[in-house]
């Protein structure tokens, strides 16, 4: 241990002690005491020691570095976001009612969007979050996963993710995620690009070692907090859901929750009744790539499966040529083996135009719909395990509008029923009796390609659309990212967050109660429907770039 004085605000702090036994923590390690000491957050730090600047990386153990009873100055604002959301999180867990299992609290928690501090370009990181606190189950692995002892230090993205998506909605202060997005950056050093010409820790034109000559105008402009740059919300989506399927250890729960595999079968050219050869690629999102082909999202998923088979589908040295001379290449085939219980959806909007030396966006309208049903583009084997689920879901939906009794899958009807060529009068007794049967029958259990329970696929391949991450502007380094989420348990009567929901007027309801919501970083409103139709591009307004789709329940 190293003792330090620290002075900060007037105020001296005499006998800190750091520990450098690390060299390459040490930097870390100053910044988190000097936090606890301060509030001032490890962002907005500007650490000086004899004249100069420390700066992230350095070696506080080397020849010049800190020695004991060393002074050291520090430069930066207070926050009070981290007691602020300790104390939310307690006034949350003194009013949540008692419970068997204290670790249920945090799983009823509502996840209605509630505001986000833009703190510097973040708005790619607050429309992400948005979407993500709509994957209830991605909450409660991390939960889980956070229990074990050590995991909040080992896996830092994620148990600030954890905190985030857990946040009680309902308080008045907006939220400000600092400690999310310093350990993304720490994590993720793409997330931590700054703009040239700023402060020191921007890497701008100041030279440390020359603080002391600066005039006063220059040393405020040295002294900036560093203007991080615009960034990307599907790689930012891309690392938080990495990041948290690591943190779920060998089970890859995230991982099954947003992972779609599709499969390649490829015939044999030699032997055409042989059975095909068959290879499997996994992703984490669907891509949609946009051609002066695509008009709906739709089309470019067919495109791309496509496109995947036609790739593989080259003819080898040992093909023989056909009649004509020309090889006969082996048919192949590209078709959904697992679709997961979320599907993001990353509309490829950005291309790098030459002329404008920077990433460009596709501006071309591109549809997509409210209900997204991909059986069709599944393999023979996967639909019929998603029929099972499909033929009993949509009999017990007739039935409960009095359309027809319910029979299950493999079910043979009465014997009178297949004897007459008459149909046969029912009696409301019999009618009800149907029905009561229906809602008390049990849906099969989906199963995955080796026999085995898979709770996070969607079992009918039948999604409906939950949130909308949308981008405004020209180019893929400028530009707003906002959110737009479906959320049908808020109400503004008496739902979550009632007082800021009432504040900014009614809920607009879709057609089943379903409410849509924009949420731009720390304001929040209604958002009608007609504005979701409107994201699918055309013009300089905001434009889908990553679609949420979740399972549907209810079909």
């Amino acid at each position: 241990m190293t003792k330090i004085n620290l002075t900060w605000n007037k105020k001296n702090f005499p006998g800190v002690e750091i520990d450098t036994s690390n060299p390459d923590q040490a930097f870390e390690q100053l910044q988190k005491t000097i936090c606890d000491l301060t509030s001032v957050e490890p962002a907005n730090q500007k650490i000086f020691f004899a004249r100069r600047m420390l700066r992230s990386g350095a070696d506080l153990t080397a020849a010049g570095g800190l020695t004991e009873n060393a002074t050291v100055m520090l430069v930066g604002t207070a926050t009070a976001t981290l007691k602020a959301m300790a104390d939310a999180a307690s006034s949350a867990a003194a009013r949540a009612p008692e419970q068997s299992d204290s670790m249920d609290v945090a799983a009823d928690i509502p996840s209605g969007p509630h505001p986000l501090k833009n703190i510097g370009n973040t708005c790619y990181l607050n429309a992400t979050i948005q979407s993500l606190r709509l994957v209830p189950e991605l909450r409660d692995e991390l939960r889980n996963a956070m229990v074990t002892p050590g995991a909040s230090g080992r896996f830092p993205v994620a148990h600030q993710l954890h905190g985030i998506l857990s946040a009680q909605p309902g308080s008045d202060s907006n939220v400000k995620p600092d400690p999310l997005v310093q350990a993304l950056r720490r994590a993720h050093p793409q997330f931590a690009q700054v703009a040239s010409g700023g402060g020191p820790s921007s890497g701008g034109k100041w030279d440390a070692s020359s603080m002391a000559n600066l005039s006063t105008q220059d040393l405020a402009a040295a002294l900036m907090p560093p203007q991080y740059i615009h960034q990307d919300a599907q790689e930012c989506w891309s690392a938080l859901v990495q990041d948290a399927d690591r943190a779920t250890g060998n089970a890859s729960a995230v991982s099954r929750l947003f992972n779609i595999v599709t499969t390649i079968s490829r015939g044999d050219p030699q032997d055409p009744a042989a059975p095909p050869s068959l290879s499997h690629d996994e992703a984490s999102m669907l891509g949609c790539h946009i051609t002066e082909e695509i008009n709906s999202l739709e089309d470019s998923i067919r495109a791309g499966l496509a496109s995947t088979a036609a790739s593989r589908d080259q003819p080898s040295a040992a093909t023989e040529p056909g009649p004509a001379g020309v090889a006969s290449p082996p048919k192949t085939t590209a078709l959904f083996s697992r679709l997961p219980r979320y599907l993001c959806v990353h509309f490829a909007r950005f291309y790098w135009k030459q002329e404008a030396n920077m990433k460009t966006k596709i501006l071309r309208k591109v549809t997509f719909p409210l209900h997204l049903d991909l059986h069709m583009l599944c393999t023979e084997e996967l639909r019929e395990r998603q029929s099972v689920v499909r033929r009993f879901r949509d009999q017990k939906s007739e039935s409960s509008m009095g359309l027809a009794p319910v029979r299950l899958a493999g079910e043979a009807p009465a014997d009178k029923a297949a004897d007459s060529d008459t149909p046969m009068a029912t009696s409301p007794r019999e009618g009800e009796d149907a029905q009561q049967d229906a809602a008390s029958a049990t849906e099969p259990i989906f199963l995955d390609e080796h026999g085995t329970p898979d709770p996070y696929a969607c079992p009918t391949g039948r999604y409906e659309l939950k949130a909308v991450v949308a981008h405004t502007g020209r180019f893929a380094d400028q530009g707003h990212y906002i959110a737009y989420v479906r959320l049908p348990e808020l109400q503004s009567n008496g739902g979550p967050n009632d007082a800021k929901t009432r504040r900014r007027g009614p809920s607009l309801m879709g057609s089943k109660g379903d409410g849509w919501w924009r949420c731009d970083d720390d304001t929040i409103r209604p958002a009608d429907p007609n504005e979701i139709a409107r994201l699918d591009g055309g013009g300089d307004w905001p434009i889908a770039y990553l679609c949420l789709y979740a399972a549907r329940e209810d079909a």
